[in-house]
């Protein structure tokens, strides 16, 4: 097992953070590169695959924490607010052999692919498409960027107004997680797994200091309160009974890539993959997703 230092995937193009740098394959959509091409949706989340980590916004923060371990890692020489999706560089434990999400949450980051937010040189925000996505086409091959007027089609429109959304949730994430810092609030995680017979060590991770908060006087408890961070440092420490998933998930994907080599086996030309396609399979079983529920707050 490979394990790391998390915050060296802070920013990065796997974390799908808005406004990250720019990659060769990702794109500004104009009128120019896209007048004349159409978009497909995306059908799983084989995309997010090697997404250890991801950032939160504010307001999904109650929901994550729910279902997603909440971390802190530094991103640009300060913390920021993280989902924790896996312990192995560049594996997310979330994302099934199938392609479909095996949690209860998925975090609004990924909801817009492959669509992404950036800037243009002038420092302006800029919608812009991952072009190695397999998911930009020719004219009528799926749906127009823009209209006959010329204009964004509504639902390019959509994607972009959720996107600006998320990264101002993003923003006061930011905010919040600063404050908790400010306040002496965080401290490193010493998070070990099991790595067969032995624990390793999961660096780069801070939680909040549980006995630094409750050890707070009523004005700096009123200031972290009144900031928004409060909230944020519950939702945390609440959200460590989370790790215990990221086990079985790991113990899960081990027994599916296991019943695949004993199957490429038994079946050299192929053909005894069935199982391993059904891992994770939600009832509905039609590998589609709704993209429009997924554009919901």
């Amino acid at each position: 097992m490979l394990l790391f230092g998390i915050s060296q995937f802070v920013g990065s193009r796997h974390m799908l953070i808005a406004g990250a740098k720019m990659v060769d394959t990702i794109k500004p959509v104009t009128r120019q590169a896209h007048g004349e091409r159409s978009w497909r949706r995306f059908g799983d989340y084989r995309f997010a695959a090697a997404s250890t980590v991801v950032r939160l916004a504010g307001a999904e923060i109650a929901h994550a924490a729910q279902s997603l371990p909440l971390a802190f890692a530094e991103g640009d020489g300060k913390p920021v607010l993280v989902a924790l999706l896996g312990f192995v560089q560049g594996q997310n434990l979330f994302v099934a052999p199938n392609g479909r999400w095996a949690g209860r949450y998925v975090p609004a980051a990924l909801r817009g692919w492959p669509f992404v937010l950036g800037r243009s040189p002038s420092g302006e925000t800029t919608l812009c498409f991952d072009e190695s996505s397999g998911l930009l086409g020719r004219p009528g091959e799926g749906e127009a960027f823009f209209g006959a007027d010329g204009e964004a089609s509504e639902a390019v429109k959509q994607v972009f107004e959720f996107l600006v959304r998320t990264r101002r949730g993003q923003e006061a994430a930011d905010a919040a997680t600063a404050l908790l810092a400010q306040h002496g609030l965080l401290e490193a995680w010493p998070l070990k797994v099991k790595d067969g017979e032995h624990e390793r060590a999961v660096n780069g991770l801070q939680r909040v200091n549980e006995a630094a908060l409750n050890a707070l006087d009523a004005k700096a408890l009123g200031a972290v309160r009144d900031g928004g961070a409060l909230a944020l440092a519950y939702a945390q420490l609440l959200s460590m009974g989370n790790i215990s998933l990221l086990g079985q998930l790991a113990t899960a994907h081990a027994g599916a890539a296991s019943r695949q080599v004993q199957q490429s086996h038994a079946h050299p030309n192929g053909n005894g993959n069935g199982d391993l396609t059904k891992m994770f399979e939600p009832d509905d079983g039609n590998g589609m997703i709704d993209w429009t529920k997924l554009l919901d707050d």
